[in-house]
């Protein structure tokens, strides 16, 4: 009977050790990626300033997906060097990707990009763009909307909501992290989206 007590004591003790293990080990995953999501969206440029056409692509978000180009530090043999990257971040199946191309490559198609799995095991996500995108009365109400589709400024912030399961101990961790922009606009310039 004690050596009942004694297992079922320890084995519950070792369950909860390895389930904060996990929970922690994601938070610090997802504040990673936040962080680096953090720094591409600050560092955003706009791609008319790219000479995009009117047509041509940009920043685009919807709930499971934010494309965008960003100026990054590249590594040469030269030294540090600056250069434009176009970054998407793509949630399917159950994963979070983040695609990029990097310098020239960056104005190919996107069925170009490089694709890294930055998370999985994911059970729900989505992305969220702080604006004021609407009519009537609602347009000049500023709030969490599902899209942005604005290809000339980047919204006034991002928010990424992450439901994340472990399925060796069946711990469930919902997460909410907040991106604001500076440069960003609360709503998209009259000239066209």
């Amino acid at each position: 009977a004690v050596a009942t007590v004694v297992y079922t004591t320890l084995y519950t003790g070792i369950k909860a050790y390895h389930r904060t293990q996990a929970q922690l080990q994601l938070n610090r995953d997802i504040n990673q990626i936040a962080e680096k999501l953090s720094v591409e969206l600050r560092n955003s440029v706009r791609p008319y300033a790219l000479m995009f056409d009117e047509g041509g692509s940009g920043q685009l978000g919807d709930e499971r997906s934010l494309s965008f180009f960003t100026i990054h530090n590249a590594y040469t043999e030269g030294g540090m060097r600056k250069g434009v990257a176009r970054m998407s971040y793509v949630f399917h199946d159950g994963t979070l990707f983040k695609k990029q191309q990097l310098d020239g490559d960056a104005f190919l198609d996107e069925d170009e990009f490089d694709e890294v799995a930055l998370l999985t095991n994911i059970e729900s996500f989505y992305f969220n763009y702080f604006s004021s995108e609407g009519s009537g009365e609602e347009e000049n109400v500023a709030r969490w909307q599902p899209a942005w589709s604005c290809k000339k400024e980047m919204p006034r912030g991002v928010r990424m909501e992450v439901v994340w399961r472990d399925p060796a101990t069946d711990t469930r961790v919902d997460i909410k992290k907040y991106i604001v922009i500076e440069q960003g606009v609360l709503s998209c310039p009259e000239s066209g989206s």
